[in-house]
């Protein structure tokens, strides 16, 4: 018999699998498609990190990167968190990771990338909670 998790160790757990999730929905939006470029962002109150979770479909690399750029520090100044994590599915056969550095402080122009990417979203509240 395992030993029962501690609350910390069940909580990692949950995020880990709400972030994987996350992650498929995005891949699953683009199947049938010969290209496209899809999103969602994930955050918890309990902590100073905004999540991406991108999928691409025939979008060349560079292109991949600047918009794993572009959307990181729009999510990071919308959201007002200090660190963001992108993990971006390249056509189901890689992915692209990025943190941001530390000690990010939005410009006017970061303002304006968070408007326009995720200002408009659609927004979703998803309680996980430990007993």
């Amino acid at each position: 018999m395992e030993p029962p998790l501690k609350r910390t160790e069940w909580a990692e757990r949950h995020v880990e699998e709400f972030l994987g999730q996350a992650l498929l929905t995005a891949i699953n939006k683009l199947s049938g498609q010969r290209e496209g470029f899809t999103y969602q962002a994930a955050y918890f109150d309990s902590r100073d990190w905004v999540f991406l979770l991108c999928a691409s479909k025939g979008t060349p690399r560079p292109e991949v990167l600047n918009r794993m750029g572009l959307l990181m520090r729009g999510a990071l100044a919308f959201y007002k968190k200090a660190n963001c994590t992108v993990v971006i599915d390249r056509d189901g056969e890689s992915y692209e990771i990025g943190v941001s550095r530390p000690g990010f402080q939005p410009t006017p122009s970061d303002l304006a990338l968070g408007d326009q990417y995720f200002a408009r979203l659609r927004f979703t509240v998803a309680p996980l909670s430990v007993v």
